[in-house]
């Protein structure tokens, strides 16, 4: 019951789907009724049957900033599906990351679609290992130069906006101060 709360939690709010259920209505189902979408859910997860409406989406034509409304090509689609199916959808994806966070199955390089994992850390921390490699032309200063302007202007920035840096970002950097 807590991954379904959770999920419901987690959703944003958006247009329903197809079968016309808003995340709003989820948010105030009673407890009963939870369970018996979780029962839903878990009848679903153990059939492998997706009801056919959850396989459909109404599309709707977004127009596109600053362009002509009236030429067809300036519009892009979006499609609205079931909330009910995203919030399946949701609960089996913080399932899975779990498992595989918690056994370590993701290498270390793994960064998008990860909680405490930005692009920008592997970047910088490459970038410098690169740098610093004299074999191929790295030295001091531009180590140092590069240092400062790409790493320790993020740190001070997550110690000042955030309260400090990310721990595995120090980790990492933590060689390199020395």
């Amino acid at each position: 019951m807590a991954e379904l709360k959770n999920s419901i939690v987690k959703s944003n709010e958006s247009a329903a789907g197809p079968d016309g259920v808003y995340y709003q209505f989820l948010r105030h189902l009673p407890e009963s009724c939870l369970h018996t979408l979780l029962k839903l859910f878990n009848n679903i997860w153990t059939t492998g049957d997706i009801p056919p409406s959850w396989r459909e989406a109404s599309v709707v034509p977004i127009p596109k900033p600053g362009k002509d409304s009236s030429d067809p090509s300036n519009y892009r689609p979006i499609g609205l599906t079931s909330c009910l199916c995203k919030t399946l959808k949701r609960m089996v994806n913080d399932r899975l990351v779990h498992v595989l966070e918690s056994r370590n199955l993701l290498s270390n390089v793994q960064c998008g679609f990860r909680k405490d994992h930005s692009i920008l850390d592997h970047l910088a921390l490459n970038l410098l290992r690169v740098v610093g490699h004299t074999d191929w032309g790295g030295d001091r200063a531009t180590l140092l130069k590069l240092y400062r302007t790409l790493v320790r202007s993020k740190l001070d920035y997550g110690s000042v906006i955030y309260g400090s840096a990310k721990k595995h970002v120090l980790r990492a950097l933590d060689p390199m101060h020395h």
